[in-house]
Formats: C-alpha cells, sequence, structure tokens
C-alpha cells in the first residue's frame, strides 16, 4: 500500500492570537483557516502524515519561516480536521529543508468541537482587610438568570439558649470527640450532623459552662 501524501501545512504571519488564552477569538474552523490563508506567507501540500509530534520538517525556506508566527495544517487522508499551532522556532537544515517547532493552539484547534454545559462560578475570600461581599469580586461576564435566592438556611450552634438563662453566648469552643465530655469514661458513637454522618460528637463550651453534647 502506498504511502498516502497529501497533508498540506500553511505558513502564516501577523496571526495575533494569545498564548496565555487570556483574550481569544472566538472563531469557528473555516474561520481560523480562512485568517491564515489570509495572512499566508507560503503554502505546501504533499507531505506524509503530521503528527502532534511539536516539529515538522518542512520545505519551507529558512527565510520564509523566520517571517512566521502561526501555522495551520490538515490530513485530509484521514480527517478533514484542521490544527492550528503557535510557531516557537525555527531551524535551518538545509536550503530546502527547515525545521518548525510548534505549539498546539488549544483553544482555536479544539473550542469548538466542545460541547458547553451550565458550569458554577468558585468565588473565594482572598487575603485583605476589607471582606465585604462583592468588594473582591470581579464581574465574570456570565448570564446568572435570575437574582440569588435563599430557599433555606440553617443556623447550628450560634442560636443555641444557654441553659441558665442569660442570654446567647458570642462565642463558642467546639471540641470533637469520641468520649462522653461530661463523662470521659464512656465512649460515644457517631452520629449525623445537618445530613452528614461522623464518627464522632460534637460538645461545645459557652462562657464559664461546661460542656453539653450536640
Amino acid at each position: 500500500m502506498a504511502l498516502a501524501r497529501n497533508s498540506k501545512i500553511i505558513l502564516c504571519s501577523n496571526i495575533k492570537m494569545d498564548r496565555e488564552y487570556k483574550n481569544v477569538i472566538d472563531y469557528t474552523e473555516s474561520q481560523m483557516v480562512s485568517l491564515c490563508q489570509s495572512n499566508k506567507i507560503a503554502e505546501r501540500f504533499g507531505y506524509s502524515y503530521i503528527r502532534h509530534q511539536n516539529v515538522i520538517q518542512s520545505d519551507f525556506t529558512i527565510s520564509q519561516c523566520l517571517q512566521a508566527n502561526y501555522i495551520a495544517f490538515q490530513n485530509p487522508d484521514y480527517s478533514n480536521k484542521w490544527f492550528f499551532a503557535f510557531i516557537d522556532d525555527v531551524k535551518y537544515i538545509s536550503d530546502k529543508t527547515t525545521e518548525i517547532s510548534y505549539t498546539i493552539d488549544a483553544f482555536s484547534t479544539f473550542f469548538k468541537s466542545l460541547t458547553l454545559r451550565q458550569c458554577m462560578t468558585i468565588r473565594e475570600h482572598i487575603n485583605v482587610n476589607d471582606d465585604i461581599a462583592g468588594a473582591n469580586t470581579v464581574p465574570e461576564n456570565l448570564d446568572l438568570g435570575d437574582e440569588y435566592k435563599i430557599n433555606a438556611h440553617l443556623r447550628d450552634i450560634y442560636n443555641r439558649e444557654r441553659p441558665d438563662g442569660q442570654g446567647k453566648p458570642c462565642y463558642y469552643i467546639v471540641v470533637a470527640s469520641t468520649k462522653d465530655l461530661n463523662n470521659p469514661s464512656n465512649n460515644v458513637g457517631g452520629a449525623i450532623y445537618n445530613g452528614i454522618p461522623t464518627g464522632v460528637r460534637y460538645f461545645y463550651y459557652g462562657i464559664n459552662l461546661n460542656p453539653l453534647e450536640r
């Protein structure tokens, strides 16, 4: 069986794609091919299968390759899929052979093949003095639909009344233990707190109070 030699490479210049993907262009594959064609330095056909090994030996001249910053390639005998890549380095091999080192442009190559589903944005606190709600977040530019709604809430020991009738302590110390802190000679079994199983029992201390089991 004869080896297929129909793979093609487009050598391009002035392709302004962001390697860090902080700013991307939401182009379809055909739009990317058109962009490469409109910024083409040269184009070659007749290659054997181009593998994803981050290096290609081409018959572009070293002068052509030094002008380029981007390539597109396709293996039409196996798939119509186009691959797009940033040029990292070029190396002179001979007058008719130049080695191109490249990194696949993952966003331009694969993003349109993804099936996008609903996602969640996780927000975390940062170590600053100003921790007012919203002070340390930036807009995500996502459609969040309706405003946030509280469907249910749970307050644990914060709301427990002091057994001496003197109001609610401001702070508690909570201890997780496999012993009964009121009677340390007794072991205690596990429990379920807020629907979560645990192998310990929790005891909390108010101000000047003996431990109370939760």
